[in-house]
């Protein structure tokens, strides 16, 4: 059976680009789990524009199914 994932990342860069908190990848991933995705993806980095570590921990707690994090090779990260 197919899974649908969902990525977050986007909703991170408009969050950061409009300087908007309305748009939240935390509120966007409980969404998509309520309306039925199998998963969530996030790409976690250093950058402002991305995924926020606190992002990252609230989803963690939060999101029940399965949650795909990709991880730069970079050890700053």
């Amino acid at each position: 059976m197919k899974r649908l994932t969902v990525s977050v990342d986007d909703v991170a860069a408009l969050r950061y680009g409009l300087n908007d908190s309305d748009f939240d990848p935390v509120q966007y991933a409980i969404l998509c789990e309520v309306a039925g995705a199998n998963g969530i993806s996030l790409t976690l980095t250093n950058s402002e524009y991305g995924i926020q570590e606190r992002d990252a921990q609230l989803l963690k707690k939060l999101y029940k199914t399965f949650l795909n994090i990709h991880l730069p090779p970079d050890p700053q990260v």
